[in-house]
């Protein structure tokens, strides 16, 4: 049997998208990836997984900028992709991990035969008083719950909390649990234990801004704690310059600018090799809107410090206690420096423990095959 997975992006900006695709080449004939052309990375899929893009290359954030005409071509060379992939491949599964990719399905659906299973996995949640009105965004959540309700056989989520953003009371299909966990198959090979030395690195790995504590951890690289040196690495997406120099100008002002480190977004599969190198993974989420009071199983970051052995510093909230309050390797902090300071004192006092322990968190239940993996046999028996 033969499975397509689409979604509007790219995978390599979606970890659990690329997690999904490895573990259903191990379990279906073929898996067909369909998405834009907005990413160069390249993967070390099984031969059976084949990849088609829509559209000349063009780099992600270009394409946010661009007129609305060329977004709306960009959207038709998409659809015209999918429409055509579908025809051609006539998967028996469809899995759409974006609202823009089932909203593209939707205004293709009756010109494909319906002899398939429909799984939408939605992996972040919009508001659409935040997209910009008639956008291809904003339709697409408009429309989210009619085409979920009338058309979608699997629905999954990977945060409980995001339930409440659906309406599920009306929803006749059966719905899956897929937290953002990372795979085993991937991050176990990178793991090895390492110590707390003369110097501690801190990490912060996403999308870069206000809410995760860097301005007081920056504030913290002129000290010494547990007679260890404290550099902070941060690794991703950064919208704000402004954001990048005030936390320059304020490692510069501690007198530590070289304790600082910025590392570009890059491919996913280089990751792992800048996390590996760092001692604590810094996991707040400190602004009070929808998303980030659901991302306790949401934010893959965490648990992808956890499976190479950093421990962790979250949020101190009800949401993430809930969640992660029995594991002695996650700490909860608010942004200050002071509750920072002191549970960097404590990680660094009993590090090697606190570090096996997280990686052993990973391996038994915090990897995305063991969530994953239940939903794909379902999937296989209900389709016999």
């Amino acid at each position: 049997m033969k499975i397509l997975v689409t979604t509007y992006h790219h995978p390599d900006y979606y970890p659990p998208t690329l997690n999904a695709i490895a573990a259903l080449s191990n379990s279906f004939e073929e898996v067909i990836v369909i998405t834009r052309n907005v990413s160069q990375a390249e993967f070390d899929f099984s031969e059976n997984v084949v990849f088609k893009k829509s559209g000349a290359y063009a780099d992600l954030r270009d394409t946010e900028k661009a007129p609305v005409q060329k977004k709306a071509f960009s959207f038709f060379q998409y659809v015209s992709l999918l429409l055509k992939n579908i025809r051609s491949y006539k998967p028996g599964i469809l899995l759409m991990y974006d609202s823009i990719s089932l909203f593209a399905y939707w205004l293709i659906r009756n010109l494909i035969p319906h002899n398939h299973i429909v799984w939408y996995h939605n992996h972040d949640t919009a508001d659409i008083n935040r997209v910009r009105k008639y956008s291809i965004a904003w339709w697409s959540v408009k429309y989210e719950n009619t085409i979920l309700q009338k058309h979608v056989d699997i629905f999954s989520l990977p945060s409980l909390e995001r339930k409440r953003f659906f309406e599920l009371d009306k929803f006749k299909g059966d719905f899956f649990f897929i937290p953002n966990f990372p795979s085993l198959s991937f991050f176990a090979k990178f793991y090895a234990p390492k110590p707390a030395g003369d110097i501690v690195k801190l990490i912060f790995q996403g999308s870069v801004g206000e809410g995760h504590g860097l301005e007081n951890i920056a504030r913290l690289l002129s000290t010494k704690i547990e007679g260890r040196e404290i550099q902070l690495v941060i690794k991703g997406w950064i919208r704000d310059e402004h954001f990048k120099d005030k936390i320059i100008s304020i490692a510069t002002a501690m007198g530590r600018r070289d304790r600082l480190h910025f590392i570009p977004f890059g491919p996913y599969k280089e990751l792992p090799l800048v996390t590996r190198e760092c001692h604590i993974g810094i996991g707040i989420h400190s602004l009070d809107t929808d998303l980030h009071t659901t991302l306790a199983k949401a934010s893959n970051k965490l648990y992808e410090y956890a499976a190479l052995g950093l421990p962790i510093i979250v949020y101190d909230s009800p949401h993430y206690r809930e969640h992660l309050g029995k594991y002695d390797w996650v700490f909860f902090s608010d942004d200050d420096t002071e509750p920072l300071e002191k549970c960097i004192s404590a990680i660094i006092a009993d590090y090697d423990a606190l570090s096996c322990s997280a990686h052993a968190s990973f391996l038994k239940e915090f990897n995305f095959e063991s969530k994953f993996q239940p939903v794909v046999d379902f999937l296989i028996n209900k389709k016999k």
